[in-house]
Parts: structure tokens; C-alpha cells; sequence
């Protein structure tokens, strides 16, 4: 087998394995890529000279794929996003719908997720709070038995009045999302829950406090967050919700 590195767009790199003497363009195209943090990647398959176009993209040497796209139609180009993790190698794969070879051309897009506040995925790793906060609701794929890992983010805040006021503005629209304050000495029972019902909803919550510290968890239902894999990008990739605080 020889494998030829491609260096894509924004830095990106990605690795073309095709048999001995074969055009890289004919056959099974299968490419790997390992994300150097967490973001998400553009799959295009161009130049489609016959049949149906399929991609599904796996992570490392798994058998099932975490996403599948076919074209509905003929010679068409196809284009696939999926939320990728820090150190993980994942493999595309391209070939027609059938699963027979298909000549085509391919282009790998590294974008990443820029979050300050992260890792901040459970109680014990809460990022300190501002009064106002621009984060993203996102998390790459890491493994395929966990194909949907923890859509959360928790915060912590330092209380000294009676009251938490606590707000979510700017919701990416793909999501629905919930807002929810624990005591820190128990991050087990909130102690007051808004959930929204629409996707892009926004959210406000108010609870009684006493000096002290008290978590903020943001989170959404993953049904609607999808991370596995989308024909466009999804708002969630590119959109940071906003969180205020105020006491």
C-alpha cells in the first residue's frame, strides 16, 4: 500500500491510501485523519465522473460508521461535516453506492472549535464564570461506543447575595437546550431547571441563594444536536451561545 500526505485547507492534513500503481482517483478511496484539537471537518467528494456517491467515516479501525451521506443523484458532487476530537483518527471512505470503486476527487476542511472555558464537560472540571460568557455547545466524536458523548458545559459562580439570576441567550438553532444551578456540594439536584421546547430557544432561570459557590450547567438534547454527521454545517459548529449571570 502506499500512502501519499496530502496538506489541506487551514492547516489540515490528511492521509491518501491507494494500492500500488493505482490513480489515486480510481478505487476505494480511503483517507485518515487525526484532529490536532476539537472542531470539526468538511469532507467534499468532487469531480464525480459515474454513479452515486457514497462517504462514511469511521472512527479508527472500527467496522460501523459514525455517518453516512449518499447523493441523490449521479455524477453529483457530496459533501459531509462531522464533529472530530483531539488525538482521534478518523477514516473516510468513498466509494459508489453499491460499494463498487468510484473516481472522484477529494477535499478534507479542518475548522476548529475555539472554547475558552473548555474542558468544563463535568462538575469537577467547572470553568469559573464572568458576568458574561461566549461559548460553544459542541463535542467531537471520540469513540464509536460513544458516539454521542456529553453535550455540557458547567460553570462555577461565587455567590454573596440571596439570589441567582441566571440567562442563555443567542441558542444555536439546531439545538435545544437546558439550563440548570446546582449547589457545588451537590451537583447531583438542581436546585432550579429551565428546558426549552423549541430548538434556538432562549432560557432564564432565578433561584433563592446563600453565600457560596454554585454550578451553572448548559446542556442540550442530543437527538437534536446531532453530532455525527451533516450534509451542511451545523449552527452549533459555528455559533457560541451567550450565558449572564447576575446576583
Amino acid at each position: 500500500m502506499i500512502c501519499a500526505t496530502t496538506c489541506l485547507a487551514l492547516g489540515a492534513c490528511a492521509t491518501d491510501a491507494t494500492d500500488p500503481g493505482e490513480d489515486p482517483r480510481a478505487g476505494t478511496g480511503v483517507h485518515h485523519y487525526v484532529a490536532r484539537s476539537d472542531g470539526y471537518v468538511r469532507f467534499d467528494v468532487r469531480h464525480v465522473e459515474a454513479g452515486r456517491a457514497r462517504l462514511r467515516v469511521f472512527v479508527a479501525d472500527a467496522e460501523l460508521p459514525i455517518a453516512s451521506f449518499i447523493h441523490p443523484e449521479e455524477r453529483a458532487e457530496l459533501r459531509g461535516y462531522v464533529a472530530t476530537a483531539a488525538g482521534v483518527d478518523y477514516r473516510f471512505e468513498v466509494t459508489r453506492e453499491n460499494g463498487d470503486p468510484l473516481a472522484y476527487e477529494p477535499l478534507l476542511v479542518y475548522a476548529p472549535i475555539i472554547d475558552l472555558y473548555e474542558p468544563n464537560d463535568r462538575p469537577e472540571t467547572a470553568a469559573v464564570m464572568t458576568i458574561q460568557i461566549f461559548a460553544h455547545l459542541f463535542a467531537g466524536i471520540r469513540t464509536l461506543d460513544e458516539p454521542s458523548p456529553e453535550l455540557a458545559d458547567w460553570y462555577a459562580v461565587d455567590v454573596t447575595t440571596s439570589q441567582l439570576d441566571v440567562r442563555l441567550d443567542d441558542v444555536p438553532s439546531n439545538l435545544r437546550a437546558s439550563l440548570e444551578v446546582y449547589a457545588a456540594s451537590d451537583p447531583t439536584r438542581p436546585l432550579g431547571v429551565d428546558r426549552g421546547i423549541e430548538n434556538g430557544e432562549a432560557l432564564r432561570l432565578t433561584v433563592p441563594t446563600t453565600p457560596g459557590r454554585y454550578l451553572v450547567q448548559v446542556s442540550a438534547d442530543f437527538t437534536t444536536a446531532a453530532v455525527t454527521g451533516f450534509a451542511t454545517v451545523p449552527d452549533n459548529f459555528v455559533h457560541p451561545y451567550t450565558l449572564w449571570v447576575n446576583q
